[in-house]
């Protein structure tokens, strides 16, 4: 049976995926819009959740490790959605497991796509509203430090490179432009809309 996914292409069926435990990669038998056909390959793995944390000093947490693919990486403290899970839970536990403090409160930001060739979401947050927590660090965070950066300096990180990482620039990015617009205290008010 084919399946129509829109923009004018067409799926006629899934091929045999590429499998481990935690990633895919799925084979889609497909017509292009321009009328050829070809199989198209994407990457399937767990959603994400990161969290731009600001103390009440305005200094936000970032997290510095060293990562097997991308060195020496600067980021929000994020990581994966564990399957059920809410996207606000994993958020709240990856900002206590990394950062070793606690949101009360979230605020959602966005919720992105990071990649064309990939169906990950990365939801993002913001919670300004922390209290000490316990950091347990897994196994490849082993050495991550936490840092405590003024808002203007990881904007300025984020649109130098020195953080590489897309979802962790773009929650940044967009934390200091709600701050700048009022727009977060609104979005704060408000609620997530997904738990309306």
């Amino acid at each position: 049976m084919t399946h129509q996914p829109g923009g004018g292409w067409t799926r006629h069926g899934h091929l045999e995926p590429v499998r481990t435990q935690d990633f895919c990669i799925r084979r889609d038998d497909v017509t292009r819009p321009d009328g050829s056909r070809t199989v198209f390959e994407y990457q399937e793995i767990g959603h994400g959740a990161a969290v731009v944390a600001q103390r009440g000093d305005g200094k936000i947490a970032l997290v510095r490790v060293w990562h097997y693919l991308h060195g020496d990486t600067l980021n929000l403290p994020g990581g994966t959605i564990e399957p059920g899970e809410d996207p606000q839970e994993a958020a709240r536990r990856e900002l206590e497991e990394e950062a070793g403090v606690i949101a009360q409160r979230l605020t959602p930001l966005t919720v992105t796509r990071l990649l064309n060739r990939s169906t990950v979401r990365l939801h993002l947050f913001a919670a300004m509203d922390l209290t000490p927590g316990e950091r347990k660090l897994s196994g490849n965070e082993n050495g991550m430090t936490v840092e405590w950066w003024d808002l203007q300096d990881a904007v300025a990180a984020a649109t130098d490179g020195s953080i590489t990482l897309a979802g962790g620039a773009l929650g940044i990015l967009l934390f200091a432009e709600h701050t700048r617009s009022g727009r977060l205290g609104e979005m704060a008010g408000r609620g997530d809309p997904a738990h309306r």
